[in-house]
């Protein structure tokens, strides 16, 4: 699975808070439509939009994409310290300068508080 992995590894009963903190940040600064992901694990989501629907990933990739509406990355933690986003189902559906916008301010947020 590809991860990336956060600046700061931080005490997962603050993921709620974090996740509106950084969606508050995000859609103050920028057009992008950024969800909280409903999944177990939580993180973030993007709609699909037409740049990524009309992308062909080839017919395994393609045939995933038809049982999800949104591109996911996912907080990934060992129990007690999330310490990464994973993209969910290892597919890269994310362009750079999205995963830029989400994780400069995730690493801002983080830098910036105390999540112990």
């Amino acid at each position: 699975m590809s991860i990336i992995k956060l600046s700061k590894p931080f005490n997962s009963k603050y993921k709620q808070t974090i996740t509106d903190m950084v969606i508050d940040e995000i859609k103050s600064k920028s057009e992008l439509n950024i969800r909280q992901d409903p999944s177990f694990e939580s993180g973030f989501n993007l709609p699909f939009n037409e740049k990524w629907l009309l992308f062909d990933f080839g017919h395994h990739l393609n045939r995933l994409r038809e049982y999800h509406d949104s591109r996911q990355l996912r907080y990934h933690d060992d129990g007690q310290r999330v310490y990464a986003l994973g993209f969910k189902d290892g597919i890269k559906y994310w362009d750079n300068e999205e995963i830029d916008i989400l994780m400069n301010t995730l690493n801002k947020i983080l830098a910036n508080n105390n999540f112990n």
